[in-house]
């Protein structure tokens, strides 16, 4: 009962991020980054409160 308590609320997560990451600002696959305001592959990157930031910002 646990373990599909903890999948749906996964799914919830992800769909929420997904839906979030289709509303961003985007040139082709190129998204931009809300720290740096540069435009970068969605891969490494990572959604942070709503918003998109690069892989390099994530990184330090």
């Amino acid at each position: 009962m646990k373990r599909k308590n903890k999948d749906k609320r996964e799914s919830r997560r992800i769909e929420r991020e997904l839906e979030q990451f289709l509303q961003m600002p985007s040139i082709g696959s190129l998204v931009e980054c809300s720290e740096c305001g540069g435009w970068a592959l969605p891969y490494g990157g990572k959604i942070v409160k709503g918003k998109f930031v690069c892989a390099d910002c994530v990184e330090g």
